[in-house]
């Protein structure tokens, strides 16, 4: 995965979405020389993995086709031969992953000023 080193192999593949933070605070002082404080955040990163490479010998099977095409002289009844057959094609493969980390914080502290 390459975590020993500055940038991870995958860093060439993800792409950093909008993300969202909202954030409230609200101080409100009490007597005693107490204050409350009351907060709510809410922050959601995302990143998007696109990852694609060639498939040379990528092998497909079609199955149930026509192979030939049988023809009785004598009657001119026609018979249907069918079967399996493999194909080797170029392919490519392409991955895309979606990553999402949410937070939700909802502290409510009360602290004497100072201190």
């Amino acid at each position: 995965m390459g975590y020993s080193k500055s940038k991870p192999e995958r860093y060439a593949y993800e792409r950093t979405i909008i993300s969202h933070q909202v954030r409230l605070h609200y101080t409100h002082p009490l007597k005693k020389d107490l204050a409350l404080l009351l907060g709510l955040q809410f922050q959601q990163l995302e990143n998007r993995f696109d990852w694609s490479a060639a498939v040379n010998d990528y092998t497909i099977t079609l199955t149930d086709t026509v192979v030939q095409i049988q023809i009785n002289k004598l009657t001119g009844e026609q018979t249907v031969v069918r079967g399996d057959i493999e194909l080797t094609v170029p392919a490519k493969r392409t991955v895309r992953h979606y990553n999402t980390t949410q937070l939700f914080q909802i502290p409510l502290p009360l602290v004497k000023p100072g201190r």
